[in-house]
C-alpha cells in the first residue's frame, strides 16, 4: 500500500501510533502487529530502513507465523536489510519469501526475484545481478511486458549501465518510464530515469538525454523535499514502549505543537504573499539557468563525440552514426558463438585481493585474445569473468565453426596448464566451462564513445546455456554445431544425450575434443 496517495505520512503515523498504544494497553497482539506493519511500511517508503526493520520484526513476533502480514513483514525486512548492508540476513529472508510465494503468486515471485537481483547489485556482484533479473523475465514470460516487472527492469537498467551496455540500459529504462505511475512507483522510476539519462548522454543522443534530464530534475526537486520533511516528522513521532513516559511526553508535545502552529499561522499570514513572490521569481530564474546550462553541456558533449567519431571511424560511418544514431546491422546465417565462465568466481573474488583477481583474469583473457586471433575468431566482449567470442563475423567464413571449436579447445588447454602451474606454487587459479552454439544472428556496431561489434538473437542465448550446462575442463557444443563438424577427421564427439537447459527445455549436447589417433 502506498500512503502517499491517501494522506500525509505524519498524519497517518500519528493515527497508527495512537492505535498501537491502545492495542498495547489492552494486550491485543494481533492489533499491535497490524499497526507495526503499517508503521514499518511508512518508514520503508521514506528510506528509513533501520526503523522499518524494528517495526517489522516486532510485528512478526506479535502476529506469529500464521498471522496476517507475517510473510509480508519478513519480505520487507529482507529488502531493508539489503539496503543496510546486512546481506546474509537479507538473502535468508528473501529466499524464504521466494519459497512462500512460489506456489500461488507468480507476480509476487517476480518482485521478490527483482529484490534478490538488487541484493546482488548492492554487493557489487553485477554478473549475478544481471543473470538473476534476466532469468526472472525468462521464467515468467507472461509478465515480461507488464508493469509488474518494473522493479526488474529498473534494476536491470542500473546493472547494464555498470557494464557499459547502453542499448540494454535504454531498453529497460524506457520500459519503466513508459509503464510506471510515478506517484506509486517513484523509487523504480528514479533509478531507471537516472540510468537512462546517463546512457543517452554516453550514446550521444542529445535530445533524448535532455528530455530525461528535465523530467528527472522535476521529480527529484518535488519528491526529495517531501521525503525529507516526512522523515523528520515520522522520526519525531516514533512510538516507544515506555507507556507512562510516552503518555506524558505526547501530551506535552501536543500542547506545544498547538501553540507553535498558531504562532506560525499568524506570522505566515503577514509574510506569505511576499515570500510567495520571491519564491516564484527564484524558481523561474533557477529553471532558466538549469535549461541553459544543460543545453551548453549537451552541445559541448556533442562536439567532443564528433571529434572522437572522426578519429575512430571512416567519415561515411561517422556521418551515418551522427545522423541516424546507429549503423545498419547485418544478418548472418551461420555464426558460432563461444562463451566461457570461470568456476566459483564469486568465492575466489572474496579470497583474493582486487589486484590479484584483476591480474589473474587479465592473464587468462590476454591468452584468449591471442587464441581468437590465431583461429580467426572475433572477440565480442567480456562481462565480469565471462568471455564471449564468435566465428563467422564480420566476414562470413565456411571454416568458422571449426575455428570456434578449436579456439575453445585451446582455451581449455591454456586454463588446464595455468591451473597446474599455479597450484604447484600454492597460488590460486581458475577452472572453466566453455559452450558453443551455431546459428543465425544479427550483428552490428554499438556504442559511441567505445565502439565494439555486438550480436543479438536466440543463438546467443542458446550458446550461453551451452556454457552453463557444460562441465569444467570440457568443451560443450549443441546439436547444430555438431551437425556441421560430425564428419571432421580432427575431432571426436561424446553424445551427452538430452540435457535440461534453463528456458530452453531439453537440448542434445556433445563434448568435443581433438582426436588422438
Amino acid at each position: 500500500m502506498y500512503f502517499r496517495t491517501l494522506k500525509p505520512y505524519d498524519v497517518i503515523s500519528t493515527y497508527f501510533l495512537k492505535s498501537l498504544r491502545i492495542f498495547d494497553q489492552i494486550n491485543d497482539s494481533l492489533g499491535k502487529a497490524k499497526c507495526q506493519l503499517q508503521l514499518g511500511l511508512i518508514q520503508y517508503l521514506i528510506d528509513s530502513y533501520a526503523e522499518a526493520v524494528e517495526y517489522f520484526e516486532e510485528g512478526t513476533m506479535n502476529c506469529g507465523v500464521d498471522g496476517p502480514g507475517y510473510h509480508t513483514m519478513r519480505y520487507l525486512s529482507g529488502i531493508c536489510y539489503s539496503e543496510l548492508g546486512r546481506f546474509d540476513r537479507a538473502e535468508e529472508l528473501l529466499n524464504a519469501s521466494l519459497l512462500n510465494y512460489a506456489a500461488g503468486d507468480p507476480d509476487k515471485v517476480v518482485t521478490v526475484r527483482a529484490f534478490i537481483g538488487k541484493l546482488y547489485f548492492n554487493q557489487k556482484k553485477y554478473v549475478e545481478c544481471i543473470r538473476e533479473l534476466e532469468d526472472a523475465l525468462v521464467d515468467y514470460p507472461r509478465n515480461s511486458d507488464s508493469a509488474s516487472v518494473s522493479p526488474v527492469r529498473a534494476f536491470l537498467s542500473a546493472a547494464y549501465l555498470k557494464f557499459g551496455d547502453l542499448e540494454k540500459t535504454i531498453e529497460n529504462g524506457e520500459f519503466v518510464l513508459n509503464n510506471v505511475d510515478v506517484t506509486s512507483g517513484i523509487t523504480y522510476w528514479m533509478i531507471a530515469a537516472s540510468s537512462l539519462h546517463k546512457a543517452y548522454r554516453r550514446s550521444g543522443k542529445s535530445d533524448d538525454a535532455y528530455r530525461v534530464l528535465l523530467r528527472l530534475t522535476e521529480f527529484s526537486d518535488s519528491v526529495g523535499g517531501t521525503r525529507t520533511r516526512e522523515r523528520l516528522t515520522i522520526d519525531k513521532a516514533k512510538y516507544e514502549f515506555d507507556k507512562e513516559l510516552y503518555r506524558e511526553k505526547a501530551q506535552q508535545d501536543l500542547e506545544f505543537q498547538v501553540k507553535l502552529r498558531e504562532k506560525n499561522r499568524q506570522r505566515d499570514i503577514g509574510f506569505g504573499l511576499g515570500i510567495l513572490a520571491i519564491l516564484l521569481a527564484v524558481g523561474f530564474y533557477s529553471r532558466w539557468r538549469l535549461v541553459k546550462n544543460a543545453k551548453n553541456l549537451i552541445e559541448s558533449e556533442k562536439e567532443r563525440s564528433d571529434e572522437l567519431l572522426l578519429n575512430i571511424l571512416p567519415a561515411e560511418v561517422a556521418e551515418e552514426l551522427k545522423n541516424e544514431g546507429r549503423t545498419e546491422a547485418r544478418d548472418f546465417d551461420m555464426v558460432s558463438i563461444l562463451f566461457t565462465d570461470f568456476k566459483e568466481f564469486t568465492q575466489a573474488s572474496e579470497k583474493l585481493s582486487p589486484s590479484e583477481l584483476v591480474e589473474e583474469i587479465n592473464v587468462c583473457f590476454e591468452a584468449f585474445d591471442g587464441i581468437c586471433e590465431q583461429f580467426g575468431i572475433e572477440k565480442i566482449k567480456t562481462i565480469g569473468d565471462s568471455y564471449m567470442a564468435a566465428g563467422g563475423i564480420p566476414v562470413p567464413d565456411p571454416h568458422s565453426v571449426k575455428g570456434a571449436v578449436l579456439a575453445a579447445i585451446h582455451m581449455q588447454e591454456f586454463i588446464r596448464n595455468r591451473y597446474q602451474k599455479q597450484r604447484s606454487k600454492d597460488a590460486h587459479a581458475f577452472e572453466m566451462r566453455v559452450g558453443i552454439h551455431t546459428g543465425p544472428v544479427v550483428a552490428g556496431i554499438v556504442g559511441v564513445k567505445k565502439f565494439q561489434y555486438d550480436i543479438w538473437g536466440d543463438t546467443v542465448n542458446t550458446a550461453s546455456r551451452m556454457e552453463s550446462s557444460g562441465e569444467v575442463d570440457a568443451v560443450n557444443v549443441s546439436q547444430a554445431t555438431y551437425d556441421h563438424l560430425k564428419d571432421d577427421p580432427d575431432l571426436e564427439f561424446e553424445h551427452r544425450g538430452k540435457v535440461e537447459a534453463k528456458g530452453k527445455g531439453e537440448i542434445d549436447m556433445y563434448f568435443v575434443r581433438l582426436r588422438t589417433s
